[in-house]
Parts: structure tokens; C-alpha cells; sequence
């Protein structure tokens, strides 16, 4: 671990607060209602889950397929697998940004939002707590924000499908 990890637990925890300070001030007085906690909660357990494979595959199709071989199939697993250490907290603080923050925001908002929120989290965690040097920021950052979008851009195309569902059962 690096000296520096609890500045890098301090950004991560400072994320969410903002996120949480501009759902509040938006839906003060406006009849949207109140954030609900399970749409936050899911959001950053999908995130969680889904983000660190996510960008591990993002990494590792194209250094398996550089390499080749007939280990390249288990090398590509245990990238995957082990995506979980470097990512599994930005993943989650990122999701439950965007569980906060999705309410607030257009589609397009909402992609490149989730697509900072997680490059952001993604940095401060593999600076600070991993004690990754600063050469490492862009892939970090690259690897989570390109994540988030993609996960952000899935939520997007489901909940569009499940609205025209609804729309071909009503009418």
C-alpha cells in the first residue's frame, strides 16, 4: 500500500458526497420526489459486479490475442478474475455516483458523467491505495472510464427496450 491511501479513501468517499449534495439541492422543493436508495444500491452493486470484468476484458482480449498460445484462454480468465482487486471499490463508488446522479441527468449526460466518475475513481484508487505510480493514471483512467460509459450506455438501451415493451403491452 502506498503512504498516500488515505487521501486515495478520502477522494473516493468525497465522490459520492458531492453526487449526493447535487441530488439534494436539485430535488429540493421539486415534486420528483425523494432518491431512493434501492435504485443507488442496485446501481453500484451492477457496477460492481460488471465493471472490473468489464475492463479486463478491455485489457486483456487484446494482449491475449497478441500473445497467443495455448494458455491464452486461462490467462484471459484469470485477468478477468482478478480484475476484482484493482477495481471492485471504483466500480462501486462509481455506481453508486451514477445511482445518485442518473435522476438528475439527459442520456448523454449520464454516459460521460458515469464515464468520469469512474476514471476518477479508478485513478484515486490505484494511485493511493494501490500505490501505483503516475504512469499508470491513463490505462487506469481509460480502463474505468471506458467501463462506466459502456455500463451507463447498457442501462441506457435497457431501460429504453423496457419502455417500448410497455408502450406495445398498453396499446
Amino acid at each position: 500500500m502506498s503512504q498516500s491511501w488515505p487521501l486515495a479513501w478520502l477522494a473516493l468517499l468525497v465522490m459520492p458526497l458531492l453526487a449526493v449534495a447535487a441530488v439534494v439541492m436539485y430535488l429540493r422543493g421539486s415534486a420528483r420526489g425523494t432518491v431512493q436508495v434501492l435504485h443507488v444500491a442496485g446501481s453500484a452493486f451492477l457496477f460492481a459486479v460488471l465493471g472490473p470484468p468489464l475492463g479486463a476484458l478491455l485489457l486483456g482480449v487484446p494482449a491475449v490475442v497478441q500473445m497467443g498460445g495455448p494458455d491464452a484462454g486461462t490467462m484471459l480468465l484469470f485477468v478477468v478474475a482478478m480484475s476484482y482487486v484493482p477495481g471492485f471499490i471504483p466500480a462501486l463508488v462509481g455506481g453508486a455516483c451514477m445511482g445518485l446522479l442518473r435522476q438528475v441527468l439527459g442520456p448523454w449526460a449520464r454516459v460521460g458523467a458515469s464515464a468520469l466518475v469512474c476514471a476518477l475513481a479508478a485513478v484515486a484508487f490505484g494511485l493511493g491505495a494501490l500505490g501505483l505510480g503516475m504512469a499508470s493514471a491513463p490505462m487506469m483512467g481509460g480502463l474505468g472510464g471506458a467501463s462506466g460509459a459502456l455500463l451507463e450506455g447498457g442501462w441506457l438501451w435497457w431501460a429504453r427496450r423496457r419502455r417500448r415493451r410497455a408502450a406495445a403491452v398498453v396499446s
